[in-house]
């Protein structure tokens, strides 16, 4: 993705600067060299993502989207570094919101600022050695490459990615690179490699309401969806916008409330197997919001198509089996590098990672082991920052910023996702009501239908088949539904979130209705060709993924999932993107220039 690189170095050439920035993606805007450090700038094209303001003592850049109350978008990063000027920049940063990564550059004082959004959503990696930072970039390739850096495997990170799909906490593929953590806000004395860090937001700021009417709720979480709507749609900087629209209630949320807001040309973009339920639903929505809906068929000769690629734009982390967008990239860019995002709606509004049984406490030790397993402790279940009355925090970082917002870092060299769900305003208030209110999707869907109801009333929804009513659609719907249905909320309820939860999905694709699905990856892998490949990609002499975790562990899992069948297809994409990745970085190292 593109974003920043620095790099502390006593010895910095402008070379290696140069170099570092050439394997990001994106348009180089600018760099800054001096003795010792230097640091560059590169954004999908100027104008998207950007916003800097510079006079003769200091340098604000953002990347992505901030706003703070009502600024204008356009004086943003002038009114930090005047807050900065007067002392008053950490007062003004639990004020921030959007999808962003800051750095400030004191030139009087040669200090350096980095500053990580609420949730983490938008990634920094760090290159540390100690205490001492040694370098920063939006995309690990960033230092990874650089001539000074070993590659120290963290083993232990790894294993967990294989087991639950991802990494978690602030953990990557080697010990000395870890992700900026939430809230965050690092600085760095260039003179004397003095870092100091410390949080300016912490969950425990928010307080569980009791005081709030159910109709209340509704009707508030309605305004200030609107809200977050108008807040990012601020940030687009031209004439038209983009949605990946699916038979999903998220993006159609997006969409119907877009067409209220925005005032260029919407369209809507939608992939899968050709008849599935997400063309047949996006088709209808599309008509609904008169918006043009394009459709990209994936099936079983060109659904890898591009991916290899993929791997290596989101370092290794991202599931090759989850790249269902990448392929759309051209149209959706070719009409707006504006795209709204429905990251973590399910979650925050629809309460769909709330744990059976548990409402308005702490996620425990016990719940972390259910959902990863011998992966648990690394969750950093006892980080402060997690300590609210509700099972969600821990999830937002780890299952989220960890896992799901790779989908958006896998189109950031062309797409800037707009993510209305992350809104800072809007998670406080829904987050301070009864986590009963947003179970099952209660005030989700109340809340759809009363400001949308042209998209919500008649529409299905995809999940069941039937248009959302705002009933508790478990108690509603558990007489009316089949019992493959039953089977699937069933398991849904129980295993999401957990390591459990790619099974569930495999059962589901294979017992669900129909045409449901708008993918079989668990059948495309198993194509003749594509086995071939596989085996050979893992096991041949140039393998890189089985000199890190054994020969033997990469063996057993390719049995499992193509002869015993007790592995699931996840594990292989795992697999696959990281020996992608591996292989194309040690290549790199070897010929990079020093």
């Amino acid at each position: 993705m593109p974003g920043f690189v620095g790099l502390i170095e006593n010895n910095l050439r402008q070379e290696t600067l140069g170099n570092a920035l050439g394997n990001l993606s994106g348009e180089q805007l600018y760099s800054v060299f001096s003795k010792g450090f230097g640091f560059g700038f590169k954004s999908i094209r100027a104008g998207v993502g950007d916003d800097k303001y510079e006079d003769e003592r200091i340098l604000v850049q953002v990347f992505g989207y901030l706003t703070v109350g009502d600024l204008p978008a356009k004086t943003i990063s002038q009114h930090l570094a005047e807050r900065y000027a007067d002392d008053e920049l950490f007062e003004c940063l639990e004020q921030l919101n959007g999808y962003f990564s800051l750095l400030i550059f004191d030139k009087l004082l040669n200090k350096i600022h980095l500053i990580s959004d609420r949730y983490a959503t938008m990634p920094l990696y760090l290159w540390m050695d100690g205490d001492r930072l040694l370098g920063f970039s939006s995309e690990l390739k960033g230092v990874s490459l650089n001539p000074s850096f070993e590659l120290d495997f963290d083993k232990e990170a790894i294993q967990t990615y294989l087991n639950v799909g991802h990494f978690l906490a602030n953990r990557t593929w080697f010990k000395s690179i870890v992700r900026m953590e939430p809230s965050t806000h690092i600085s760095v004395d260039l003179t004397t490699d003095k870092m100091e860090k410390s949080r300016y937001w912490t969950w425990s700021t928010l307080s569980k309401r009791n005081d709030i009417s159910f109709d209340e709720a509704v009707e508030t979480t309605g305004r200030l969806f609107k809200a977050s709507i108008g807040r990012c749609l601020s940030a687009v900087t031209q004439d038209n916008l983009s949605i990946t629209l699916s038979g999903g209630l998220d993006s159609r949320a997006l969409l119907a409330a877009a067409v209220d807001d925005y005032h260029g040309e919407i369209q809507s973009f939608t992939f899968g197997k050709n008849g599935c339920d997400d063309a047949v639903i996006a088709a209808k929505v599309s008509d609904v919001a008169k918006v043009n809906n394009h459709f990209r068929e994936i099936e079983s000769d060109n659904w890898f198509e591009g991916r290899e690629h993929g791997a290596w734009l989101t370092d290794g982390m991202q599931n090759v089996l989850h790249m269902h967008t990448l392929n759309s990239v051209p149209a959706i860019q070719a009409h707006s590098n504006f795209l709204l995002n429905g990251y973590i709606g399910d979650l925050v509004l629809g309460g769909s990672y709330l744990l059976e049984g548990k409402n308005d406490v702490k996620v425990s030790m016990a719940d972390l082991e259910a959902a990863y397993g011998d992966s648990a402790s690394d969750a950093d279940l006892d980080n402060e920052f997690f300590d609210f009355s509700s099972t969600d925090p821990i999830f937002i970082q780890n299952r989220c910023s960890r896992f799901v917002s790779l989908g958006s870092d896998l189109l950031s060299h062309d797409l800037l996702s707009l993510k209305p769900f992350c809104d800072v305003e809007l998670l406080d208030y829904v987050y301070a009501l009864p986590d009963e209110y947003r179970r099952n999707g209660k005030l989700y869907h109340s809340m759809l239908l009363k400001f949308y109801p042209n998209f919500f009333a008649e529409i299905p929804w995809q999940d069941t088949g039937k248009p959302i009513t705002g009933k508790d659609p478990v108690v509603e719907q558990s007489d009316q539904l089949s019992w493959k249905a039953r089977l699937r909320r069933h398991l849904v309820r129980v295993i999401k979130g957990s390591v459990f939860e790619t099974g569930a999905r495999w059962l589901h694709r294979r017992f669900g209705s129909g045409n449901k699905s708008y993918v079989d990856y668990n059948f495309w892998l198993r194509d003749a060709k594509f086995e071939s490949w596989t085996k050979s990609l893992l096991t041949d002499k140039n393998a890189v993924l089985q000199s890190v975790i054994g020969k033997e562990n990469i063996d057993t899992l390719l049995s499992g999932f193509y002869q015993k069948r007790t592995v699931h297809a996840e594990s292989i994409g795992s697999l696959i993107s990281a020996e992608l990745y591996f292989r194309k970085l040690m290549d790199r190292k070897q010929n990079a220039p020093h």
